[in-house]
C-alpha cells in the first residue's frame, strides 16, 4: 500500500526522478545504506547455521531470501555489475568475467580496451567504458541528485574498482569515494594494502577501510567530509578460499571469518550510534563448487573436425562462450550446428548444455537458443558468445588453463545468498522467505517473491528516496520494508 507521503509526490520531484522518502524515515533518521558483497558465498551455509552473526541480525529484523539467484554468467564481474546497475548481462555489456568483442582491427570498442588487434573476436581488458548500463554511482552523481547522496565504493578486488571507476567530469569520479588495494599507486584511489596470492585484499583489511570511511567520513559533493549514505563493498576472501581449496572445510571457515567481519561493522555502528539508521544488504555474487574435473572445449571441437581458425573459446569457469571468427558467414549456422553436436557428444565428460545466442534455422530455429531454453537468464546480448556451453557440477572448463580446485560460472552456482537487515526501523521482520529450486536453479519465474542480484540497485536507491539507474530491470523488494 502506498503511504500518504508517496501519494503526495509533487510534479517537480517526479520530473527530477526522485521518489519520496518513506513516511517512517524522519529527517534526523535518514537511512545509511551499506551493500556488502560476500564474494562466493553459498546461501546453504546460512541454512546450515554457519553464519550465526548474520542470522542473529536477520532474526531480529530482516529478510533472508532462501532461493535468491545470481545472474548468468555466474561470475564476479557480471553480478557486481548487475547489483550496481540493475541490468542483466544482455544490456549491461558484461556477460562474463571474460568475453570477446569484434574490434575489426581497432584497439578498443566503444572505449572498452581489447587485448589484441584482429578482424575477428578479441578478448577484452577492463575499463569503466566496458559497462554499458548506468551504475548507481553515475545515476546519483547527476546534477539533480548528487546533493542527496554521498557514495563510496570499497573493493577488495582491484578489478572491480577499475570497472566502476567511471568519471562524471575530468577530475571527479561518479562515486564520491573509491578504495582498492594495489602494490603501486597507479590511481588516486589505490592504497598500499597486503595482497593475497590472487592479488586481492583480505576481508579484514577491506573492512578496515570500510570502518575508517564511516568514522572519518568521505568527501562529499561540496568537499566537506560526511558519512556516505550509499556504500558498496566487495569482501573477496570466501571466493579466494573457494578457488584455492574448493567448497570444503577451509571455505566454510572463510565464511565464518567473514561473518565475524560483518559483526565488526555492526559493533562499530552501534558504538557510533548509527545502527538505528543502518540498512544492510548482504549479498553474494555467486556460490562455489569444487571442480576437480576439467575439460578443454577447444580440443573437443577440433577433434570433431571444426577448423581451429573458425572460432575462439572464452572461458568463464563453468561456462564457455564460443565466438565465430566470422559472424556474417553464410555457413555460420551449419558450423554452429556442428559445434553444438560435438559439445553435447561430450556429455559423459561433464558438458551439460550447449545453446545458441540467436535462432539457428538448421537446428530447431529458436528452440535451442539461450532465450528459448532459459529466458530468465537474459544472456543473449551481442557480447555473448555465439554458442554458450555449460558444465555440470563437479567440474569446469580449461580453455586454455584452469588449475583451480574450486570455481563457479555455470548455472549450478547461481544459487547465491541474499539478505536485507539492519537496525533501521523501516525494515520488516520477515525472517526466511522460502521458495522452490529446480535442478539448474533457473527458477526465478517460479519464485516471484524471491530476489535476484539485479534487485539490489533499485531497492537500495528506493531506501534513499531515489529512482533506480536508467537501465534497471530489477524489482524493488517492497516486502522487506514497512510502508512500501
Amino acid at each position: 500500500m502506498m503511504t500518504k507521503t508517496l501519494l503526495a509526490l509533487t510534479g517537480a520531484s517526479l520530473a527530477l526522478g526522485v521518489v519520496a522518502t518513506p513516511a517512517h524515515a524522519a529527517p534526523n533518521d535518514k537511512p545509511l545504506v551499506y551493500i556488502f558483497v560476500l564474494d562466493g558465498l553459498d546461501g546453504d551455509l546460512y541454512d546450515q547455521g554457519r553464519l550465526p552473526g548474520i542470522k542473529g541480525l536477520v532474526d531480529k529484523r530482516g529478510t533472508y531470501y532462501q532461493e535468491s539467484r545470481a545472474i548468468m554468467v555466474a561470475e564476479t564481474n557480471p553480478n557486481h555489475t548487475a547489483m550496481i546497475t540493475g541490468a542483466y548481462a544482455d544490456t549491461s555489456g558484461i556477460p562474463g568475467n571474460d568475453f570477446a568483442l569484434y574490434g575489426n582491427g581497432a584497439t578498443s570498442v566503444d572505449g572498452c580496451p581489447l587485448d589484441g588487434v584482429s578482424n575477428g573476436p578479441v578478448s577484452v581488458g577492463l575499463a569503466p567504458e566496458c559497462v554499458q548500463a548506468q551504475t548507481f554511482f553515475q545515476s546519483t552523481a547527476t546534477k539533480s541528485t548528487r546533493d542527496k547522496v554521498t557514495s563510496a565504493g570499497i573493493f577488495g578486488k582491484p578489478k572491480l574498482a577499475t570497472l566502476f571507476a567511471a568519471k562524471r567530469s575530468k577530475k571527479k569520479y561518479a562515486a564520491d569515494y573509491l578504495w582498492t588495494p594495489c602494490q603501486s599507486t597507479k590511481t588516486d584511489y589505490c592504497r598500499k594494502t597486503p595482497l593475497n596470492v590472487w592479488g586481492y585484499a583480505d576481508d579484514k583489511h577491506t573492512m578496515d577501510a570500510v570502518l575508517a570511511s564511516v568514522r572519518e567520513g568521505v568527501k562529499s559533493e561540496n568537499g566537506k567530509r560526511k558519512k556516505a549514505n550509499l556504500t558498496f563493498v566487495n569482501l573477496p576472501t570466501i571466493d579466494s578460499t573457494g578457488h584455492s581449496y574448493g567448497a570444503g572445510k577451509k571455505y566454510r571457515k572463510a565464511a565464518a571469518d567473514t561473518d565475524a567481519q560483518i559483526d565488526r561493522f555492526v559493533r562499530q555502528q552501534r558504538k557510533l550510534k548509527l545502527w538505528s539508521r543502518t540498512v544492510l544488504f548482504l549479498v553474494s555474487d555467486h556460490s562455489m563448487d569444487t571442480t576437480p574435473d576439467k575439460i578443454t572445449l577447444r580440443d573437443v571441437l577440433i577433434a570433431a573436425g571444426i577448423p581451429a581458425e573458425s572460432f575462439i573459446v572464452v572461458q568463464n569457469g563453468g561456462t564457455d562462450m564460443v565466438y565465430l571468427t566470422d559472424r556474417t558467414s553464410p555457413d555460420r549456422f551449419d558450423l554452429l550446428h556442428r559445434m553444438r553436436q560435438a559439445a553435447l557428444a561430450a556429455a559423459d565428460r561433464g558438458i551439460d548444455e550447449a545453446l545458441y545466442r540467436e535462432p539457428n534455422p538448421t537446428d530447431g530455429d529458436a528452440a535451442n537458443t539461450l532465450d528459448g531454453v532459459h529466458p530468465a537468464w537474459h544472456l543473449n546480448g551481442e557480447r555473448t558468445g555465439d554458442l554458450v556451453v555449460t558444465h555440470a557440477t563437479g567440474g569446469a572448463f580449461s580453455d586454455p588453463i584452469n588449475p583451480t580446485n574450486g570455481g563457479h560460472g555455470g548455472p549450478f552456482t547461481t544459487d547465491n545468498f541474499f539478505a536485507i537487515t539492519g537496525g533501521w526501523k523501516g525494515l520488516v521482520k520477515n525472517g526466511t522467505v522460502s521458495g522452490v529450486a529446480d535442478a539448474r536453479f533457473d527458477d526465478t519465474q517460479a519464485n516471484p517473491g524471491q530476489a535476484e542480484n539485479v534487485d539490489v540497485a533499485p531497492t537500495a536507491l528506493r531506501v534513499l528516496g531515489l529512482e533506480p539507474p536508467r537501465d534497471n530491470r530489477g524489482r524493488v523488494l517492497t516486502e522487506a520494508f514497512k510502508g512500501w
